[in-house]
């Protein structure tokens, strides 16, 4: 058995090339696909290692575009994505794309509903106001029933 460059598309593979019956063609045997490669070796984009546990790994573009989107607070983000990946393990493809893309859940969620404007005017003053007139008329209506004439 031999190993051949793939040809066009193919996944890639072995070829037998042991001795086959005249006319036969030889049996390629499929190998898995590789993992993808990282993106910073295909750009060749050196990564360094950042965050609290020195475990976030983003190019020079990358923090620069981190600071520049978020100028307040990208430190804490990075640390926060830092912790995260130490505490569960996980693993990203790009930390870089894991902090943007957190940044888009928050906005999502934080984002108010329609009828949130009506809630936030609510003044409680005015309500318990109101409950006390209500109750105030209720107990005064009673009053009447019981009275004697």
């Amino acid at each position: 058995m031999t190993l051949h460059p793939p040809k066009r598309g193919e996944i890639g593979g072995i070829t037998d090339t042991s001795p086959t019956k005249k006319g036969e063609n030889p049996v390629i045997f499929d190998t898995p696909p590789t993992k993808k490669r990282d993106e910073s070796r295909v750009t060749g984009e050196k990564r360094s290692a950042y965050g609290e546990f020195k475990n976030v790994m983003l190019s020079e573009k990358e923090l620069e575009d981190l600071r520049a989107r978020f100028p307040k607070d990208a430190q804490r983000r990075i640390d926060d994505l830092s912790y995260y990946i130490k505490a569960k393990g996980t693993k990203y493809q790009s930390h870089y794309g894991a902090i943007l893309n957190w940044d888009r859940n928050n906005k999502a969620r934080d984002k108010p509903d329609k009828g949130a404007n009506e809630l936030s005017s609510f003044d409680t003053d005015e309500f318990f106001e109101a409950a006390l007139l209500r109750s105030e008329k209720r107990f005064l209506q009673g009053k009447r029933k019981c009275a004697v004439p």
